[in-house]
């Protein structure tokens, strides 16, 4: 088991950790005492959406993934709009909802959340919509109310999450091309609470999601995925933890912190740890491959929106990423995605620690799990979108950890 200690500071002990800079990040100490205990799953309990299965369990655009609390698992997907129910044997037992824009029904759902009580919220585009079990049934679609949400609001896939009987709703600032500031509006069930919780102007934040675009005129654009970033370009992460507060990673040093605010960091906890260079083999291919995207631009590339200047420059870091995301559960475990070593290709890999930083234990599943929509997390289930390399379909898969 390995210890870190932390300390509490506010925003000018880490100008450091908000610019980027490798010098460090403020007082911070790690000291490791021990080798965490590993968990290896190589083959889920769970997959839906198999290539030959129930033609009713073939998903169209996956946005969000859940584990109810009775472990039932919950899928929303934007294509028909559609929330569906799987039961312990990957079965098709119920539809929540339906498409349209009436109570109880959905345009292009992005997020599924449980409270405390069981009751699922599901966001779409316009608005927050409530489901609780009826007398008879385990599942949650009985809807009792639907929320409005802001219009002119812009979410992003499955980061949303209640807080004392609260829904905070992610969305972001778009301009020029590119998402800009992010934050949380902060809903209960009479609707917004006029409250928002801003993230923190983290290192190439703007240059976050799935690519970047070109202006095809003032109203349409065209988006470029995967040339938003270098390949191995560390990217900033966040999640919103169970205080009500977020957490953050800057990628490129093997760290976390939560923030009182915007612009107040409580602790700053590192974990230690060394660089790690990329394989050379990688290297080549990537740097290949994506010269042949940013070749296969219409246009100039100072015409496009949303890149950083190392992928503007073609730059292929020779660093692998100390962490590419962090989550947060509901118990208060922080979970940090770490870049697989070379044996453990084809893998997904977490460090848990506690909300003190304390490593609880090293998980390693056998599947590469897509991180937009992001994988559920929590104690008991590790749940996410794989493709399938034949089909390039997507399929949910579900691992029970264990002793749930």
């Amino acid at each position: 088991m390995k210890q870190f200690h932390h300390h509490v500071f506010v925003l000018a002990a880490i100008a450091a950790f908000l610019t980027g800079c490798h010098g460090g990040a403020g007082p911070s100490e790690s000291r490791r005492e021990s080798a965490p205990d590993t968990l290896v799953l190589d083959h889920p309990s769970l997959i839906i959406g198999r290539d030959g299965g129930d033609p009713e369990s073939l998903f169209g655009d996956i946005t969000s993934v859940v584990v109810g609390p009775n472990g039932l698992v919950y899928v929303a997907d934007r294509i028909g709009s559609t929330v569906t129910v799987f039961d312990g044997d990957g079965s098709l037992v119920r539809t929540v909802g339906s498409e349209g824009d009436g109570p109880g029904e959905f345009r292009f759902p992005n997020d599924l959340a449980f409270n405390t009580d069981g009751h699922l919220y599901v966001r779409d585009r316009f608005h927050l919509s409530v489901f609780v079990p009826r007398s008879t049934s385990q599942i949650a679609d009985s809807l009792v109310t639907t929320v409005a949400l802001t219009p002119g609001s812009s979410p992003w896939s499955a980061r949303g999450r209640i807080i004392d009987g609260r829904y905070y709703s992610p969305s972001y600032v778009f301009a020029d091309g590119q998402r800009q500031k992010y934050h949380y509006q902060v809903y209960d069930l009479g609707g917004h609470t006029g409250d928002t919780l801003f993230v923190p102007d983290l290192p190439n934040l703007e240059f976050t999601g799935r690519g970047a675009m070109i202006r095809i005129n003032a109203q349409i654009g065209r988006f470029l995925p995967g040339v938003n970033r270098a390949p191995f370009e560390p990217e900033a992460s966040w999640a919103l933890n169970r205080k009500g507060r977020i957490v953050t990673t800057p990628g490129d040093r093997n760290e976390f912190a939560e923030w009182v605010s915007p612009s107040e960091v409580r602790t700053l906890i590192s974990l230690g740890g060394g660089p790690r260079p990329v394989p050379v083999s990688e290297s080549r291919d990537s740097a290949q491959e994506f010269r042949r995207r940013l070749d296969s631009i219409p246009v100039p590339i100072d015409q496009v929106r949303g890149m950083s200047p190392l992928a503007r420059a073609a730059n292929v870091p020779a660093i692998l990423p100390e962490i590419l995301a962090i989550h947060a559960d509901d118990m208060g475990n922080v979970w940090l995605r770490r870049w697989p070593a070379e044996h453990q290709s084809g893998s997904t890999v977490f460090d848990v620690t506690n909300e003190d930083g304390v490593l609880v234990r090293r998980v390693e599943f056998g599947h590469v799990l897509r991180a937009d929509p992001p994988p559920f997390v929590s104690p008991g289930f590790v749940a996410g979108v794989v493709i399938d390399p034949k089909t390039d379909a997507e399929m949910v898969v579900v691992f029970r950890l264990q002793g749930s």
